[in-house]
């Protein structure tokens, strides 16, 4: 943007969302493209830094600094924003069946919901990260 004009900074297919936005945070651009892989892009470029191929499609959200990624099979993941290689902090298998839920962090917790069951998986805020499925009624 320059001045109250704004002009396209690249464009191209190496992410095409399916269900969930992308994310930009430092100098990558992080979604789960159509392809069924998470990705990185290079923020100045477009061009495909690295991709996940393991969590299927999925969400994503920032909190406390991190990554946090529900896969579309339940399984919670926490990484670290990085443009150079897909760096996993935490990973925890907390739903079963289709989750196409965004996960989202009131406060220490994450919240993953289906419209059968919520589950929290809680995490230690620092160096150390621990996660544990509850069932919420």
């Amino acid at each position: 943007m320059v001045g109250n004009k704004v002009s396209v900074l690249w464009q191209n297919e190496n992410m095409r969302n399916h269900f969930n936005s992308s994310l930009a945070v430092g100098d990558g651009v992080y979604g789960f493209d159509e392809s069924s892989e998470f990705k990185c892009l290079d923020l100045q470029t477009g061009s495909i830094r690295w991709s996940e191929p393991s969590l299927g499609k999925g969400s994503l959200i920032g909190a406390d600094g991190k990554l946090l990624i529900l896969g579309e099979k339940g399984q919670l993941v926490v990484a670290e924003p990085s443009s150079e290689a897909f760096k996993l902090v935490a990973r925890a298998q907390v739903l079963g069946g289709k989750c196409w839920t965004s996960p989202c962090s009131p406060t220490a917790e994450s919240i993953a919901a289906t419209p059968k069951a919520m589950w929290f998986a809680w995490m230690c805020r620092g160096r150390q990260i621990e996660s544990e499925a509850i069932l919420r009624a």
